[in-house]
């Protein structure tokens, strides 16, 4: 299932089950995996600085304050429905940039997209779909997506290219 991740975005689902655990939650929600995304080491100027920085608000804001002491028992937990719409909504988000792997950004968004909830308190904060959007589109000037395998083509250009090259047979 996670073979189009990059090695940054699994362990954002990694540390979003962390998260999960130690609310002692049954389930992995998008606001686990947003808390998550402020665990890892940003690049310097990277829209996720500001995620790290602001971690102990984000907390604040998404209500999820720790419900359990201790390390968490380490065992398997779902993701829930809304999350599993969140990661759905991040591949959807991989493909509108035209690119083949997923990547922490893509999950950002894709929370965004997916939860509703979790959307308009991150809205509070300034963390919008667009702005991400526009963040990432920065970024990705900056960065060539090279682990895209021969062949791989987003579908909107594999469309256009069926479309173009039908109508080069026709004329043919």
């Amino acid at each position: 299932m996670y073979e189009r991740y990059t090695e940054s975005a699994r362990l954002v689902i990694y540390y979003a089950r962390d998260e999960a655990l130690i609310r002692g939650a049954d389930a992995i929600e998008p606001g686990d995996i947003v808390l998550a995304l402020a665990h890892l080491a940003p690049h310097p100027g990277s829209l996720f600085e500001i995620l790290q920085r602001n971690a102990a608000e984000l907390r604040t804001i998404l209500g999820s304050g720790p419900a359990i002491y201790g390390p968490p028992a380490r065992r398997e937990i779902p993701l829930s429905n809304i999350a599993k719409r969140a990661l759905a909504f991040a591949a959807i988000e991989g493909r509108r940039d035209h690119r083949y792997a997923i990547d922490r950004e893509h999950l950002l968004r894709g929370v965004l997209r997916a939860d509703g909830v979790t959307a308009s308190k991150l809205a509070r904060s300034g963390y919008t779909l667009s702005a991400m959007r526009r963040a990432s589109r920065k970024a990705h000037q900056l960065t060539p997506d090279s682990v895209a395998p021969p062949g791989w083509k987003p579908r909107s250009i594999s469309r256009w290219w069926g479309l173009l090259s039908a109508a080069i047979l026709l004329l043919t």
